[in-house]
């Protein structure tokens, strides 16, 4: 490699460092009311706020909420990437460092998408979850779709992709739910 070619090179590199800085000081256009909508909604789907673990690390991007639809008691979690989209991440992740092992995982279908049911156990206990990505106008299950449509929103400044929100459906205690029915019964989960 020539003098003049890796002058080029350490230059390209400084200018990409100096890029990236700036364009993280950039606003990005959000829509700051958007756990708002499940919040306010307390009508059509009954919650209670339930503590966090760890809300100063957290802080506003997270909501969780025992919520009841019909005779099924569930936890309710969503995660907000408007304002950190690192704050988005697969979910298995965290269970996995909770100490849940992964029993099955399967598609989900639902309307504008489809969502990922996996059944964990730690030790004796067992747990099923639903989880999904969304923007609001479609959901899946990646990660990498979601990491996507973050660089497409970051790179627009809002103006391509909304933010995407993480949300995870698990029951209250042992019981088991019953999915569709609980999509019949509360619609506002559509919303995200």
């Amino acid at each position: 490699m020539t003098k003049q070619r890796r002058k080029f090179l350490w230059l390209i590199f400084v200018a990409s460092l100096l890029v990236g800085m700036v364009w993280d000081l950039i606003p990005v256009q959000r829509d700051e009311n958007r756990l708002q909508i499940l919040l306010d909604d307390n009508q059509s789907l009954p919650m209670i706020e339930l503590p966090l673990a760890d809300r100063d690390f957290l802080g506003e991007h997270i909501i969780q909420r025992l919520c009841q639809a019909g005779n099924q008691l569930f936890v309710l979690t969503v995660v907000d990437g408007a304002k950190d989209r690192h704050a988005l991440h697969e979910p298995m992740y965290c269970f996995r460092g909770a100490g849940w092992e992964v029993q099955t995982q399967s598609t989900f279908p639902l309307a504008d998408g489809s969502e990922k049911l996996v059944s964990l156990q730690r030790d004796t206990q067992q747990l099923e979850i639903l989880y999904w990505f969304s923007d609001g106008k479609e959901r899946h299950a990646s990660a990498i779709n979601t990491w996507l449509n973050s660089i497409l929103h970051r790179a627009s400044f809002g103006h391509i992709k909304d933010p995407q929100v993480l949300v995870i459906i698990q029951p209250w205690n042992t019981q088991t739910l019953d999915w569709k029915l609980l999509f019949v019964r509360s619609p506002i989960l559509f919303e995200f």
